[in-house]
């Protein structure tokens, strides 16, 4: 059977009910459970007669540090998998491409009620400090931030395009719709293309996709889309509940 952790907490006892010693059961994104949290809770009490539990994520921890049921930690509070498949030997086993990361830096500057503040992405702020510094950072408004961004991506990619990769696209991945549309406008305006723009909601996202990757067109804008469903890297633990827990 397939079913979500959500359905799963609603009633841990019905599924408890059906589960027996030779149940297998396989948790994928297991870093969505928590142990001391609901979805965490109802997955435990529900699957604690099965003889094992294979837990996989290519996300071994959670932003808020609680433990994922079943997996074991060491004294640095890192998960330790049984088995792991990492990035590198999908790289090395041609599952992946390598990716680099071209990072870009500067002072940013935003009003916060009556004052003005100034930083760069080294000084640590307030949570909403931070998201202000980070819609600041995306804004397509800026003529030296993301606009000349976008501008040395199409210099690249033309690059690449012309040097024998003439299928070679470029994906820029926007907040939000109004986001993704403002950033089409810009590159446009650098690229003398109207680009692709693929929105969540969309009924033809799909059909668009599929447009794209058949289609010569350079670049492709999305939200929420794309960009998820890398299956690199993996933890994967095999325990026998009930889970152990951090000490």
């Amino acid at each position: 059977m397939v079913v979500t952790y959500a359905r799963i907490a609603n009633s841990p006892r019905v599924w408890a009910g059906g589960t027996r010693e030779r149940t297998l059961v396989i948790a994928d994104e297991a870093h969505h459970l928590g142990e001391d949290l609901a979805w965490g809770v109802g997955f435990g009490e529900a699957f604690a007669a099965a003889s094992r539990w294979l837990l996989l994520s290519g996300t071994p921890f959670r932003s808020d540090a609680t433990p994922i049921p079943g997996v074991e930690y060491d004294a640095n509070g890192l998960a330790e998998p049984d088995v792991s498949y990492s990035y590198a030997d999908a790289v090395r086993d041609e599952v992946c491409r390598p990716v680099v990361f071209v990072t870009y830096d500067g002072m940013l500057s935003w009003r916060s009620g009556d004052d003005v503040i100034e930083t760069s992405f080294d000084t640590v702020l307030t949570s909403r400090e931070a998201s202000r510094r980070y819609r600041t950072a995306i804004s397509t408004d800026l003529p030296d931030g993301l606009p000349r961004i976008l501008g040395e991506a199409d210099v690249r990619l033309r690059a690449l395009r012309a040097g024998g990769h003439p299928e070679a696209g470029g994906l820029v991945v926007a907040a939000d719709s109004e986001h993704a549309r403002k950033i089409a406008a810009r590159l446009r305006e650098v690229s003398g293309v109207a680009p692709v723009v693929v929105l969540h909601q969309d009924s033809q996202a799909a059909t668009k996709l599929a447009a794209f990757t058949n289609s010569g067109d350079p670049w492709i804008v999305a939200v929420n889309m794309v960009s998820e469903g890398s299956t690199s890297p993996v933890c994967a633990w095999a325990c026998t509940p009930p889970p152990p827990r951090r000490r």
